[in-house]
């Protein structure tokens, strides 16, 4: 029984995981951090200018 209650957490803690990078994601992109085509340079251009 333990060992279900166990995986049922860390289900529950891997969707809880996922649904925040999902929102992290959604949120550098709606800030325009990152965009298609965008080479991973001029993101950390841009990074390294804004912090």
């Amino acid at each position: 029984m333990d060992t279900d209650v166990a995986e049922a957490e860390r289900v529950s803690a891997l969707l809880a995981a996922e649904a925040k990078a999902v929102a992290l994601f959604d949120e550098v992109v709606g800030r325009g951090i990152i965009a298609p085509g965008m080479r991973e340079s001029a993101v950390a251009d841009q990074a390294t200018a804004s912090a």
